[in-house]
């Protein structure tokens, strides 16, 4: 019962508060449809109250509320008659699109769209809203519209004291809220008011003619008319059909404000209420059929209102029952009629309108001082004073216009590119275990490959950046002069592109191939949204036609298939590098089996244009390339496994730093043994004992990791390298599977045989460490 009468007590000072601002009643045309507004207020409570305590909403006890903006101007003042019943259809075709957008949100479960609009512009538009109630307060206590030209009558003696008596009542209030939260704070205040009014005017001896006389209590008309005859005012003959659609733009303003708070306030109830599993596409639902059934009723919007709610249903109205209670005594008011606001003092209503634009005003332009950034607490503002000079709509729209101005000015100060790498030591690496010697030559021309991980969603503010990088980039600004051979873009992090970023990448690729290099395109699915918009602007490989781009599965896969093409310009070009360096008399690299072997997955089709390698006509790349090539000469056989011994092989892993000796090579070849793997066989599994190290002679092997539903590839290893040397004298466990992905050759060193070698042979065994530290020790990370 507490709650009834609490709730019954909030709806009618709603009523007598905001539905005294529904029309504009400082025009002379509106002057008497305060009443109207009221019983308008009333039908639109009564309709949602039903409807959420008939099993709407979640929260049968909450009370609904309205909020308007102001009166369609746009009809005109042609024809009194057909200007209020124009008004009074457009407010009921507001009320029913409301219903109709709701109800759509609610049916596709679109009500999280509103999180995607940014929050400073609602903010904004709350602040707005808070400004034009306190206009409204101002207008309702002194009856004096606050525009330029009435700043004087608001001043004088009569009116002053009128609408400060209101304001002061909303400080109060707002003081008394800041000190306690208690939930009868409010409608104790309510009740206080009036009661303190009376007591005041009885001590000082005024009558109730002379308080209405100088503007304290409401003036109403006579004769009093029921709120039901709000009914007369609907003329549907004199309805001007012909101005409804120009209304539209006000129409739709007050349905985006309706539509903000319920995906708002719904989440908000339901953790102050401890109410798990609410729906917010059903109460989207039950809103949309409360507001049209009060705009086909003649009435206006309403949505679940977060402070009133709470309010009920702590006063214990948190069931149904309570709630259908309280339509009914609202309905009982509804008929009472207006002889109970004849005696409600104009100090409280305005109060209450105060207390409410302070409240918005306060959140829009206090709670976000110091919290959110610069630039957005200006939009803020720059909102509220747009609405304030300008006009509800057009401050939205200037709001609008500021966001996209924010969006482009701090989103294009975020990188586009999260990381940039360039190739060999320490930086971009395949994920292909090679040759010592082909390691070297590779990461000797590691400025040839750069690799720019790319991020989050590029557009034009974002994508200048990534232009100005690639320029400097080939250019030789960044580097040792223009070397660069290879670019990766990698945009497996890439969220989207507008056709700006799209554009600009063909400037990119149009630039890359005047300088003779190549752009790799990697991370990027030819059916994702991404891989569309590049095909749709011709950037994506896949064609002999532009030998200047190709793509690739993955930033491994590309750096692979970069270093592919660097081995490959080698011993395409050994003669040539050989009579460069000054070996013609040693015999041709290009004499042996080709020591590139190419996994199937990146094995690439397109043989790049590589310049010639010929003295006094080679570019930076190239002799680059040739100096590089000296890492590979050092050896005669540096990266092919021939005849039945590993010896050679052996001799090819080493670095520089280790000391060749002939015996100790003829002990440790003597200790392993051949070894012939079929396609798929598995030499290890991930836990397995480390009682073995290979040495690749021929095949692909490739290193596996268990992921939720299949293997995934970590390492492919290519003849020449070695592999789970380090497990099997540690004695650590395999950690992955190693598996053959073609038919294979490989010498195997067991732990037992690698035992036996350390007791009959330890110089031997000595130096065998010693070498594989040094491989170790070359080694790079891989960073993909």
């Amino acid at each position: 019962m507490p709650a009834v009468v609490v709730g019954t007590l909030v709806n009618v000072l709603g009523a007598v508060s905001y539905g005294m601002i529904i029309f504009p009643l400082a025009l002379p045309l509106f002057a008497d449809f305060a009443l109207d507004g009221v019983a308008m207020y009333l039908i639109s409570s009564i309709v949602s109250q039903l409807v959420y305590s008939a099993g709407g909403s979640a929260f049968p006890g909450a009370p609904p509320t309205f909020r308007a903006s102001k009166v369609l101007e746009e009809v005109g003042p042609q024809n009194p008659h057909t200007v209020t019943s124009t008004t009074m259809v457009a407010y009921a075709a507001s009320a029913i699109i409301t219903g109709i957008v709701f109800l759509l949100l609610g049916y596709f479960k679109l009500g999280s769209l509103i999180g995607f609009f940014p929050r400073h512009i609602l903010v904004g538009c709350i602040g707005g809203v808070g400004w034009f109630l306190v206009l409204t307060a101002i207008e309702v206590a002194s009856g004096v519209k606050p525009e330029h030209g009435h700043w004087g009558e608001l001043l004088g003696s009569r009116a002053l004291p009128l609408w400060t008596a209101g304001l002061a009542l909303a400080i109060i209030l707002q003081i008394l809220l800041h000190r306690t939260n208690h939930p009868l704070t409010v409608p104790g205040f309510l009740l206080g008011v009036p009661l303190l009014f009376y007591i005041i005017a009885g001590i000082f001896g005024f009558s109730l003619d002379e308080l209405r006389d100088h503007g304290w209590l409401f003036r109403l008309p006579s004769p009093m008319r029921p709120f039901y005859e709000v009914y007369r005012r609907f003329d549907f003959a004199s309805t001007d059909w012909t101005v409804l659609p120009k209304t539209i733009p006000a129409i739709l303003a007050l349905t985006f404000f309706s539509i903000l708070h319920v995906p708002i306030n719904v989440p908000a109830l339901s953790v102050t209420t401890a109410q798990d599993g609410v729906d917010l596409s059903h109460e989207l639902q039950a809103h949309g059929i409360s507001n049209i059934i009060s705009g086909l009723l003649g009435s206006v919007q309403n949505y679940l209102v977060y402070s009133n709610s709470v309010l009920f249903i702590r006063c214990g109205g948190n069931n149904r029952v309570a709630g259908v209670a309280l339509a009914i005594c609202t309905l009982m008011a509804f008929f009472v009629g207006p002889g109970m606001i004849a005696y409600v003092p104009v100090a409280a209503v305005a109060s209450l309108i105060f207390h409410l634009g302070l409240e918005l005003m306060k959140e829009a332009v206090y709670h976000p001082w110091g919290r959110v950034h610069p630039l957005e607490y200006a939009t803020i503002v720059a909102i509220i004073l747009s609405m304030a000079i300008l006009g509800f709509i057009e401050g939205v729209l200037v709001g609008a216009l500021l966001a996209c101005v924010f969006f482009v000015v701090i989103y294009s100060r975020r990188r586009a590119v999260r990381r940039w790498l360039t190739g060999g030591l320490g930086g971009a690496r395949s994920a292909v275990r090679r040759p010592a010697r082909q390691r070297q030559y590779l990461d000797a021309l590691g400025q040839q490959i750069h690799l720019l991980e790319l991020q989050g969603f590029l557009f034009f503010g974002t994508v200048n950046t990534l232009e100005e990088l690639v320029e400097n980039i080939v250019s030789g600004q960044v580097s040792a002069g223009p070397i660069v051979r290879f670019i990766i873009m990698d945009f497996s992090l890439v969220t989207g592109m507008d056709f700006s970023a799209a554009e600009a990448l063909v400037r990119v690729k149009r630039a890359l191939s005047a300088h003779d290099v190549c752009l790799v395109i990697a991370g990027v699915a030819a059916n994702s949204e991404t891989g569309h918009a590049l095909q749709s602007v011709g950037v994506w490989g896949g064609t002999t036609l532009d030998v200047y781009i190709q793509n690739a599965r993955t930033a491994r896969q590309a750096v692979e298939w970069c270093e592919n093409q660097l081995l490959k310009c080698y011993y395409d070009h050994a003669d040539e590098l050989s009579c460069v360096l000054d070996h013609q008399r040693r015999p041709s690299v290009s004499q042996f089996a080709s020591p590139i072997t190419v996994p199937r997955s990146i094995e690439p089709d397109v043989d790049h244009a590589i310049d010639m390698f010929q003295p006094g006509l080679m570019t930076p790349r190239t002799e680059m390339i040739a100096q590089a090539a000296r890492h590979l000469e050092l050896d005669d056989m540096a990266a092919a496994v021939v005849e039945q011994k590993p010896r050679n092989a052996v001799h090819a892993v080493p670095s520089d730093g280790v000391a060749f000796e002939a015996s100790a090579l003829m002990e440790v070849s003597a200790a392993f043994t051949r070894v012939f793997v079929n396609r798929g066989q598995r030499l290890w599994r991930a836990g397995d004992a480390s009682d073995a190290m290979y040495l690749l002679e021929r095949g692909i092997l490739v290193l596996l990791a268990d992921s939720a539903t299949t293997s995934v590839v970590v390492e492919t290893i290519l003849p020449g390298a070695l592999i789970g040397s380090s497990g099997m004298i540690t004695g650590v466990l395999r950690r992955l599977h190693l598996v053959a992905e073609s038919d294979a050759t490989v010498w195997r060193l067991s732990a037992d045989a690698y035992a036996q070698l350390s007791r009959q042979h330890p110089h031997a065994a000595v130096w065998l460490v010693t070498s594989l530290m040094a491989i170790y020790t070359n080694a790079a990370v891989l960073r993909h």
